[in-house]
């Protein structure tokens, strides 16, 4: 999956910023633990975080929601991994070495009864101070959601 977004130059010099995301089940967990995605709730859609512009350089978020289905609880864990890097999350330059961090995290937004959906938003944030000098471009990552039970 790729979340890469074409550079469109602007004055005070723009990037345009996506995260790709990629949610699979991993097969560890606590004993009876049973947790899945619903496959109607998964969008194809990258987080995007827009045009990032250094002169303003304001803390920008990106969400998405998605939905589980646990056969028990408690509530599963997350672990995320990006292709550019997990200490920290980042987003690389589609033309240079150069990264932009971020950071993800997850909050139940709603709960069943087991074994009900639960519907989970994901928001990946990227501070001001972590882009301000970063030079132009596009910048992406492949972003890797694992639900742990």
């Amino acid at each position: 999956m790729d979340g890469a977004l074409a550079y469109a130059a602007r004055p005070g010099g723009w990037m345009r910023a996506a995260l790709a995301c990629a949610l699979l089940v991993s097969s560890g967990g606590a004993t009876g633990q049973r947790c899945t995605f619903v496959t109607g709730s998964l969008s194809p859609s990258a987080l995007q975080f827009g045009s990032l512009d250094p002169s303003l350089a304001t803390d920008r978020t990106a969400v998405m929601s998605v939905q589980t289905l646990c056969t028990t609880p408690p509530p599963p864990g997350w672990s995320f991994q990006g292709i550019n890097g997990n200490a920290p999350l980042r987003m690389r330059n589609s033309a240079l070495d150069a990264y932009i961090p971020y950071s993800v995290a997850v909050t139940q937004t709603a709960a069943g009864q087991p074994p009900r959906d639960r519907t989970w938003r994901i928001t990946a944030t990227v501070l001001g101070v972590d882009y301000q000098n970063a030079p132009v471009g596009a910048y992406s990552d492949v972003l890797t959601a694992t639900l742990l039970p």
